[in-house]
């Protein structure tokens, strides 16, 4: 069987015209697009991975409080690991684009925080939101 060239390989996430984010509330299609971008940058993160993150964080916020535990059976529904995603995301946005996902992210951290405690077992060297207890 022949071998193809590289560039007949096909690319899922290189391509010309990438997989579009699908639109969050607050944002506009520039910062969307800013946000597709930061997704292919980062390793094994899917298109709408970003947007995905913002509606698992909102749904574990939501009564009955109970529903932080969720995030222990099932890791797309942890928010710890949506947070680290967002927050990873942040990091490769353009000051400006990082600004309005700010706020929009940063509301949800402060109520993640208010709705756990702090866990005096957590390594320092975690971020804050992996030295919270779930439960409250």
């Amino acid at each position: 069987m022949p071998r193809r060239p590289p560039s007949r390989l096909p690319t899922a996430r290189h391509t010309k015209h990438p997989v579009p984010s699908p639109p969050i509330t607050g944002l506009p299609a520039k910062v969307i697009r800013q946000i597709t971008k930061a997704e292919q940058q980062r390793p094994h993160t899917t298109p709408g991975a970003t947007a995905q993150a913002i509606t698992t964080l909102k749904r574990s916020l939501r009564p009955p409080a109970h529903a932080l535990r969720h995030g222990m059976d099932c890791p797309w529904c942890d928010p710890r690991q949506a947070l680290d995603l967002l927050h990873s995301i942040m990091q490769l946005l353009p000051s400006d684009a990082r600004r309005q996902m700010a706020a929009i992210v940063e509301p949800l951290s402060e109520r993640y925080e208010r709705q756990t405690l702090p866990d005096p077992s957590a390594p320092a060297d975690l971020p804050w939101w992996h030295r919270r207890i779930l439960e409250r």
